[in-house]
């Protein structure tokens, strides 16, 4: 039995996906799967993206958000899903700075160490740059994937080093063409969701965490 809590922005929210984004398919893919088995491996999925949110946001209210969802006879799964609304520029900088990135994840590593040993990060997709340099809906600010890049490696050498799971996207997104896989230039559309709920869903299992 497992309370699996996402951690994200509006991508994780499901943004632009008929289906409810890639999250909403986890939770229902699970459930259907609980519910075969008379609710014998009871898995339960909490969809805490919220639109924008960078580290800083998700570290602000990662506690607030998880002792009520942390149960002492369910076992406890973190999944942060970012690095995209980081990786923002703003006025030629970053809208958050590499070093303070850094010391985000650190500071959400050892938060959720509090709860469970089972932490998962999930890297960020690519860009259409030429939908988003800038965005249309706030034209102050711009995605550029050589910026998603430095931050989703950073992301990758920090679980590596933690021995923490880190699940790729950006790669498996441009091998597939991912300007189809995206809605606006920046969120996928319902094939883009699918695909990240298949791979999210795919390493799961292969790790028994569901």
């Amino acid at each position: 039995m497992a309370n699996i809590l996402v951690f994200g922005d509006s991508i994780d929210y499901g943004f632009y996906d008929n289906e409810g984004g890639w999250v909403d398919r986890l939770k229902r893919y699970l459930f259907a799967l609980s519910r075969d088995r008379n609710l014998e491996h009871d898995l339960k999925v909490y969809n805490l993206g919220i639109s924008g949110d960078t580290t800083t946001e998700i570290l602000d209210r990662f506690d607030c958000e998880t002792k009520p969802r942390n149960w002492e006879n369910q076992e406890t799964i973190v999944v942060f899903s970012i690095g995209l609304n980081d990786s923002v520029i703003i006025l030629e900088k970053n809208k958050m700075p590499m070093n303070q990135f850094i010391t985000n994840i650190d500071l959400l590593l050892k938060k959720a160490k509090v709860y469970t040993n089972k932490i998962v990060f999930i890297g960020p997709t690519p860009v259409d740059e030429l939908l988003v340099t800038p965005m249309p809906w706030s034209p102050t600010e711009f995605w550029f994937n050589r910026e998603i890049r430095k931050y989703d490696r950073t992301l990758r050498k920090i679980c590596r080093k933690s021995k923490v799971d880190y699940i790729e996207l950006f790669n498996k997104f441009v091998k597939r063409k991912y300007k189809q896989l995206l809605e606006d230039g920046a969120h996928p559309n319902t094939k883009g969701h699918e695909l990240i709920f298949k791979i999210v869903k795919k390493y799961l299992e292969e790790k028994k965490y569901v």
